[in-house]
């Protein structure tokens, strides 16, 4: 298979080679023709010869041999210094031709007006020729039988045979110019064109060996440039999403290392009875197993979720109505007596309602953990167009702008010195969002400068149909 490069030069110089023979011939053969035009305008007068002993041979070869076949022969004796050709015009019309050098066409053509039009062709050779000549009578007339039309040489570089070299050489080298000029500026547009593709040949291979840090430059603003912006914007994003996974893996192996460590060491110690099984020990051992179970129940939602593989029941769900029972169960949370939890408007919604106080509770929870004690935490909610708009807004000390982008993100802590009791797993809020995009709404965080943090999430508002 050629190379695209190869391609390119083909079709170009194909392109360009069959343009500059069009023109070329095209050009040509104008020129010729009003050149032609010119020549005919030009009366020879017939050269005042003694013709006499030709008229004497020509009559006794048609009597001996009954026709004009073969008199070429007899014309050719009779060539001069000064004389082109000899053209013999039959009865017929016929014509029989003597010329020196021999010529590839001669035609004869009557004139309205009188007498005849002779063209001369020689085609190839040194002594090419193509020429036009008027004679109004016959040089020489055989009675009925036969007129002779003597053409006179001319001079030793006749115009028409200047005319036919020069354009002939003219054209040849505007070819070949042509020709070099279009295989130039084929190469130099390939390069710029097919360059770039070889860079992003060599990254995307480079990518393929396992090196995603693979760029290639970028210049201009061509279909070319959007193209290896779009690479590398591709290879970016794999190599963020290579970090996740890698930072993931270690993430999930760090959270479960911590409560297996925990409960390897007190069941050890019960073991060797170095620890009584009080209820209190229990009652901790029992926590650290719930631990693990949300960790894994948090990890296998956020699968399900990012797979779009969560069933999901679509209907008319009382967002106020979610959000008293999420509150009431928060009631027990560490802190939470001393931080007020008020609701504003929350119109109902069309999604699904344990995916919603999924929501709500994990967004809750966030801003409890958050809000110092005599703090407040906001619920609110507003009708758009076509949408509710939820806001859960607290009064703590708000996220760091450099956090923002990647509050979302699983296992990310603001506050890396956060543990597990107090922070979580750092994935209630990459369930959320996973949660609000299926049910075909956005979230998004911010945190005003003094006013906290304010988590805002849309769902498609309530027609009161249940939903398709």
């Amino acid at each position: 298979m050629r190379s695209l490069r190869t391609r390119l030069l083909l079709t170009v110089g194909t392109v360009v080679a069959v343009a500059v023979a069009s023109v070329g011939f095209l050009s040509t053969r104008a020129a010729r023709v009003e050149f032609e035009a010119v020549l005919r305008e030009e009366r020879t007068e017939p050269p005042e010869r003694d013709l006499g002993p030709l008229f004497a041979e020509l009559e006794a070869f048609h009597r001996e041999q009954g026709g004009w076949a073969g008199a070429e022969g007899v014309l050719s004796r009779f060539l001069s210094a000064d004389l082109l050709a000899l053209v013999l015009v039959d009865e017929r019309g016929m014509s029989h031709v003597a010329a020196d050098p021999p010529l590839d066409r001669v035609d004869v053509h009557s004139r309205p007006s009188g007498g005849v039009e002779i063209e001369l062709a020689r085609d190839t050779g040194p002594d090419a020729l193509q020429a036009a000549f008027t004679v109004d009578v016959p040089d020489l007339r055989i009675g009925s039988l036969a007129s002779i039309y003597a053409v006179p040489r001319a001079r030793d570089d006749p115009p028409a045979v200047r005319f036919n070299r020069s354009v002939t050489r003219w054209v040849r080298w505007v070819m070949l110019g042509a020709g070099l000029l279009a295989l130039g500026v084929t190469l130099a547009l390939s390069g710029r064109i097919l360059g770039p593709v070889g860079k992003l040949t060599e990254a995307a291979r480079r990518m393929a060996g396992g090196d995603l840090t693979a760029r290639v430059p970028v210049g201009g603003a061509d279909e070319v440039a959007e193209l290896s912006e779009a690479f590398n914007a591709m290879a970016a994003r794999l190599e963020r999403n290579e970090t996740l996974r890698k930072q993931m893996v270690s993430d999930v192996a760090h959270e479960l290392r911590t409560p297996l460590t925990n409960l390897q060491g007190r069941i050890e110690a019960l073991q060797d009875e170095l620890l009584a099984p009080t209820p209190e020990v229990l009652a901790s051992l029992h926590e650290e197993t719930r631990a693990l179970g949300r960790l894994v129940e948090d990890l296998q939602e956020l699968a399900l979720a990012e797979a779009g593989a969560l069933r999901l029941d679509l209907r008319e769900v009382d967002l106020r109505t979610e959000a008293e029972v999420v509150t009431e169960s928060l009631a027990g949370v560490p802190g939470r007596a001393a931080v007020v939890v008020a609701l504003e408007g929350l119109p109902p919604v069309a999604a699904d309602p344990h995916r919603v106080r999924q929501i709500l509770r994990n967004l809750l929870a966030n801003a409890l953990a958050h809000t110092p004690p005599c703090g407040r935490v906001t619920i609110a909610g507003r009708a758009e167009a076509g949408v509710v708009v939820t806001e859960v807004r607290d009064t703590g000390p708000g996220i760091a702008p450099e956090h923002l982008p990647h509050v979302f993100e699983r296992f990310y802590r603001a506050d890396a010195a956060r543990g597990r009791v107090t922070g979580g797993a750092g994935l209630g809020l990459a369930v959320v969002r996973q949660l609000v995009r299926l049910q075909g709404g956005s979230i998004e965080a911010d945190s005003p400068p003094g006013e906290g943090a304010v988590f805002s999430f849309s769902l498609p508002r309530s027609t009161g149909r249940e939903p398709g």
